[in-house]
């Protein structure tokens, strides 16, 4: 291809996710020509759709626990705390809102040019950036990182896809709190999203097979129970009442799915979905 319109930079990184833009802003502090191009989410899937909305559902589920305990502190209450959906909304927003505005005052500190646009390969270290309001971009990197990070996968089971799953992306849209869940997988992401909504107020039913569950180690339901991410904490408290665990998952999964709203997992440590 012709040179013609051709950006040359030092490292070309597609996908702003943890490791490009760690890498990103690392080699344009220390004086190289770096560009890096994200499609949409910006400061990748941590921020956006995974470990900070996360985290922020998991403090109001813990504030939750705190209320309801709030006696063995000293504190009286006049009523046990209520959740709000549109409450919840906020808050997720108000934490993912503030760490995308801070990365971009980053990517532009470090010096680098943020492109945010879709890139295409189209020769030899070579891409084509097409952005909403810019026009078209050739970028060639001496050096090229492809970050571009990965997608929930529903799990082959018969009938899931008809069920009309939530996945650990789409449940974080909040659309509503539904009576009953079904997280399928007992991995640290299952078990995360199974006892946020427990404490929510919705029964929440965990399937794992018995392969592996939440560490990787076998334990026992009632052992794993003990080790959920929110629970009793220094004082003890008993987890959560609704919250049931069952092992494995092949004998019931059929039977449970009709009844029940329904989760899908890409692996027993990996990230779920949520029956509707």
């Amino acid at each position: 291809m012709s040179d013609r319109g051709v950006e040359d930079v030092d490292l070309l990184v597609v996908g702003g996710g943890k490791a490009g833009k760690s890498l990103a802003m690392d080699r344009a502090q220390a004086g190289w020509k770096v560009a890096m191009v994200e499609r949409d989410k910006i400061g990748g899937t941590c921020i956006n759709v995974a470990c900070i909305p996360t985290k922020a559902l998991v403090g109001s589920a813990r504030t939750v626990l705190m209320g309801r305990h709030a006696k063995v502190m000293g504190v009286e209450l006049d009523d046990q705390p209520l959740v709000s959906l549109d409450g919840l909304r906020r808050h997720k927003s108000f934490v993912v809102d503030g760490m995308v505005a801070a990365h971009k005052k980053m990517f532009a500190d470090s010096g680098m040019d943020f492109i945010l646009g879709t890139a295409r390969f189209i020769a030899p270290r070579t891409v084509e950036v097409e952005t909403r309001n810019e026009p078209i971009r050739l970028l060639r990197g001496t050096n090229v990182v492809i970050n571009t990070g990965t997608a929930p996968t529903i799990p082959d089971l018969a009938g899931i896809s008809e069920s009309r799953v939530w996945t650990s992306e789409t449940i974080l849209q909040l659309e509503r709190l539904p009576q009953r869940l079904i997280v399928l997988g007992g991995g640290y992401v299952g078990c995360e999203f199974a006892s946020m909504f427990a404490l929510f107020g919705i029964q929440v039913t965990l399937l794992q097979g018995p392969s592996c569950f939440h560490v990787r180690i076998p334990m026992s339901p009632a052992k794993w129970r003990a080790s959920l991410p929110i629970k009793g904490s220094a004082y003890d408290w008993a987890p959560e009442p609704r919250l049931s665990v069952v092992m494995p998952i092949t004998a019931r999964l059929s039977r449970s799915l009709k009844t029940a709203p329904r989760c899908g997992a890409r692996s027993c440590s990996s990230r779920l979905g949520a029956l509707r």
